[in-house]
C-alpha cells in the first residue's frame, strides 16, 4: 500500500523529478516564440480584428494581457544585492541606478527594485527605532522597577 504523499517509491534511482519553478519545456519554448513575435501577432491580431470590426476583442485583450504579464515577470540577472543595514540599501540603490543608466535593466525594473528597497529600508528604520525606544525606556526606569522583570 503506498504512502498518501510521497511522489515516489523507496529506492527510487530516477531523481525527485522537475525541480520546484522550473518549468515545463513546450510551455517553455512556447513563452520563447510568443515573446519572440509578439509584435507580429500583436499587429495581426489587431488588423483582423480592425477588419471583422464586430466589436469582440475579448481574445485580442486576453493575448495583449499574456503577453505584458509575461514581459513583466521575466527574471532578471543582476547579482546580491545586500540589504542588511542602510548602508547597504544605499549601496544597492545605487548599483540599481547605474544598471538602469548603463541599459541593463529597465525603468520599470529599475523602479520596482527600487521600491522594494525602499521597504526593506522601512522595515530596518523601524527596527532601529524600536530598538532605540527600548533602551530610553529601559534607562529612564526606576532601579527598583527594572529588578522586577
Amino acid at each position: 500500500m503506498a504512502i498518501r504523499g510521497r511522489p515516489f517509491e523507496r529506492g527510487n534511482k530516477f531523481g525527485r523529478g522537475r525541480p520546484r519553478g522550473s518549468r515545463n519545456q513546450i510551455s517553455q519554448e512556447a513563452r520563447e516564440l510568443l515573446l519572440t513575435f509578439k509584435g507580429t501577432v500583436v499587429r495581426k491580431s489587431v488588423l483582423e480584428a480592425a477588419k471583422k470590426d464586430n466589436g469582440d476583442n475579448r481574445l485580442l485583450a486576453k493575448l495583449l494581457d499574456h503577453i505584458l504579464r509575461m514581459e513583466r515577470e521575466q527574471r532578471i540577472s543582476i547579482g546580491r544585492l545586500p540589504t542588511a543595514t542602510a548602508d547597504d540599501i544605499n549601496y544597492s540603490s545605487a548599483k540599481i541606478m547605474q544598471l538602469a543608466a548603463g541599459g541593463k535593466i529597465g525603468v520599470a525594473e529599475a523602479a520596482e527594485l527600487a521600491g522594494m528597497l525602499e521597504n526593506r529600508r522601512k522595515t530596518i528604520e523601524t527596527v532601529e527605532l524600536a530598538q532605540r525606544v527600548r533602551a530610553l525606556e529601559a534607562r529612564d526606569e526606576p532601579p527598583d522597577a527594572r529588578s522586577q522583570h
